[in-house]
């Protein structure tokens, strides 16, 4: 797969699960997703899967990105064990934030 392509599923995969995040707390229930728990679950494997498929970036500090990843992680179990709102909505900064920064990683700081 080529680096364009790879970035664009990646992509898609965390926008499928922004919106179901942001359909969950307009409606508050949907046909597949009845809690936190299933929004989590969902975010966790789609998450991974980005990260998967995008590949593995090199930068220099790589460290920054083990540490989010780490609390990427900490946050979605949290949310599965508590079914907390609060910590789904850490989850999905965290998820957000990461994603936000390969982007900018992956473009090399340019608009």
């Amino acid at each position: 797969m080529r680096y364009f392509t790879k970035n664009a599923v990646a992509t898609c995969l965390v926008d499928i699960t922004i919106f179901f995040y942001v359909v969950y707390l307009a409606v508050g229930r949907l046909p597949i997703i009845d809690d936190v728990r299933d929004l989590t679950a969902l975010g966790l494997v789609l998450g991974l899967a980005s990260r998967v498929i995008g590949g593995p970036i090199r930068i220099s500090h790589q460290w920054a990105a083990a540490l989010g990843g780490v609390v990427f992680l900490v946050f979605g179990v949290g949310a599965l064990a508590t079914q907390h709102q609060s910590f789904l909505a850490l989850f999905m900064a965290s998820f957000i934030g990461l994603w936000i920064a390969g982007e900018y990683v992956r473009t090399g700081g340019r608009s």
